[in-house]
């Protein structure tokens, strides 16, 4: 599916959600920073990547809008596309094992959370 260009609403709605936890001052003064910010012709192709313990490529899809959390499009050491994993809204991972995801999120109060998922490489 080819994403439309990106525009200025989508921009300023993004940078709202991100500094939506920052005081009052912050946020203005932040979102006084990005106002300015030129525009690009095209979304990035990915929005980021990892490796895993098993030697696997972890490529989060920059924008999957069918999607409640981030994909991730997983290649095994050769290069071959094993299959797509979406994982929890808000989970930020930081480690990848061979049958877990290690990640952290915030609760509805700003709490962080370390949180541990399982991972099958079987397929179902």
């Amino acid at each position: 599916m080819e994403l439309d260009r990106p525009s200025r609403a989508v921009l300023d709605e993004y940078y709202a959600s991100r500094y939506a936890n920052l005081p009052d001052e912050e946020r203005t003064a932040a979102l006084n920073q990005v106002r300015g910010m030129p525009m690009v012709d095209s979304y990035p192709a990915f929005a980021g990547i990892m490796s895993d313990r098993a030697g696997y490529l972890w490529v989060r899809e920059y924008w999957v809008p069918e999607a409640e959390g981030p994909v991730w499009s997983v290649f095994d050491p050769e290069g071959r596309v094993q299959g797509l994993v979406e994982t929890p809204p808000g989970l930020r991972l930081f480690e990848i094992g061979e049958d877990y995801l290690l990640g952290w999120r915030n609760d509805e109060l700003g709490v962080e959370h370390v949180e541990v998922w399982a991972v099958s490489r079987t397929p179902t």
